[in-house]
C-alpha cells in the first residue's frame, strides 16, 4: 500500500499534464484502499465486542491529518509555495514507512488468515441482505461526506468570496470536529448501542447540513460545519463495527467489502457532484448531500439494521 501511495504522490508532484495527475491520484487511491481495508478487519478481530471503540480511535489519526492538511496547504499556497511540494513530501513519508514495514515484516507473519471454503461462502450468501444494507449505508454516507468535504473549500472561495486561508480553516474545523467526535463517541460506544448512537449522529448531521444549506452568513456556516463534523465523526466506524458485530465467518472479508462499497461512493460522487456544480450551481451539491443523509437515516431505520449476531 505504501509503495502505491509513494508512487502516486511522486507522479502527481512531477506531472506536466492533467492526465498524468489523474494517474497519480489513481495509484495513490489504490494504495489507500490496500491500507485501509485490511487494517479495519484486523482491528475488529483484535478487539472483539469493542469494535466501535477500536475503529473510532483508529480513525483519530486520519482526522488529525485531514484537519491539519487543508489548513496547512492553504497557508503555504497563499505564501506561494509550489503545490508540487505538497505531494512530494507525503511521497517521502510513504517511502520511509514502506522501509519501516519491510524491516518489521516478521511482526505480521504470524497472523491467522481467513480461508475461503464452500461453507464460509455459503455464510456470506446467507448474510447478503445484511451486507447489502451495510453497502448502501456506507455508500450513502461517503457520498454525503464527499459532497461536503470535497467542495467546502471551493464553496468558500467561489460562492462566499473568501480567501484560501479561511477555506482551509473551514476544512480544518470540519475534520477537527470529526477527530474530537471519534474520540468522544469511541468511548461512548463501549456503553451505548452502536445502532442507537449511529441513528442519533445521522439525525444530528441532517439538521447541521440543513443549517448549512439555509445560510450564507460565514460565522453560521462555520458553526454548521463544526456541528456537521461532530455528527459525521463516528458514522463510518459505527457502520463497520455493526458489520463486525453481526458477522462471524469471514468477518474481515465482510468488512473489506463494506469498506469497498465506501470506495465506490468516493469514486462516483465527486464525479457526479462536479457535473452537478457545473450544470446547476455549487449550492446544489450540498442539497444532494442533505438528501443522502436523509436516505442513510432511512436505511438504518429499516428492519435490516438490528443488534446482535446475524
Amino acid at each position: 500500500s505504501q509503495a502505491f501511495l509513494a508512487l502516486g504522490f511522486f507522479v502527481v508532484s512531477l506531472a506536466d499534464q492533467f492526465t498524468t495527475i489523474e494517474w497519480g491520484v489513481f495509484l495513490a487511491g489504490i494504495g489507500g484502499g490496500f491500507c485501509e481495508a485490511p487494517l479495519t478487519g484486523l482491528l475488529s478481530r483484535v478487539f472483539p465486542g469493542r469494535e466501535g471503540y477500536a475503529l473510532n480511535l483508529s480513525q483519530i489519526s486520519f482526522g488529525l491529518g485531514a484537519a491539519s492538511g487543508p489548513y496547512l496547504a492553504g497557508f503555504l499556497l497563499e505564501r506561494e509555495l509550489s503545490w508540487r511540494v505538497l505531494y512530494f513530501v507525503p511521497g517521502i513519508f510513504s517511502v520511509l514507512l514502506f522501509a519501516l514495514l519491510l524491516r518489521e515484516r516478521e511482526l505480521f507473519a504470524e497472523g491467522k488468515n481467513e480461508v475461503f471454503s464452500l461453507r464460509s461462502l455459503q455464510a456470506l450468501g446467507e448474510w447478503k441482505t445484511l451486507l447489502c444494507a451495510s453497502f448502501l449505508a456506507i455508500f450513502l454516507y461517503v457520498g454525503a461526506e464527499i459532497g461536503t468535504s470535497a467542495w467546502v473549500s471551493t464553496y468558500f472561495v467561489r460562492e462566499l468570496q473568501r480567501g484560501f486561508s479561511l477555506a482551509g480553516a473551514a476544512m480544518g474545523i470540519f475534520w477537527g470536529m470529526i477527530t474530537v467526535g471519534r474520540l468522544v463517541f469511541g468511548l461512548l460506544a463501549r456503553k451505548v448501542s452502536y445502532l442507537l448512537l449511529l441513528r442519533l449522529l445521522i439525525l444530528w448531521s441532517f439538521f447541521a447540513l440543513l443549517l448549512f444549506n439555509l445560510t450564507r452568513n460565514v460565522p453560521v456556516v462555520l458553526f454548521a460545519l463544526l456541528a456537521l463534523g461532530l455528527g459525521f465523526s463516528a458514522v463510518w466506524p459505527l457502520i463497520v463495527a455493526w458489520v463486525a458485530q453481526r458477522v462471524d465467518t469471514l468477518q474481515a472479508t465482510a468488512i473489506g467489502l463494506t469498506v469497498a462499497a465506501g470506495g465506490l461512493g468516493a469514486l462516483f460522487f465527486p464525479w457526479f457532484m462536479g457535473i452537478l456544480a457545473d450544470r446547476v450551481g455549487l449550492r446544489f451539491v450540498f442539497l444532494v448531500a442533505l438528501v443522502l443523509v436523509a436516505g442513510l437515516f432511512g436505511v438504518t431505520q429499516s428492519r435490516f439494521f438490528r443488534e446482535g449476531k446475524a
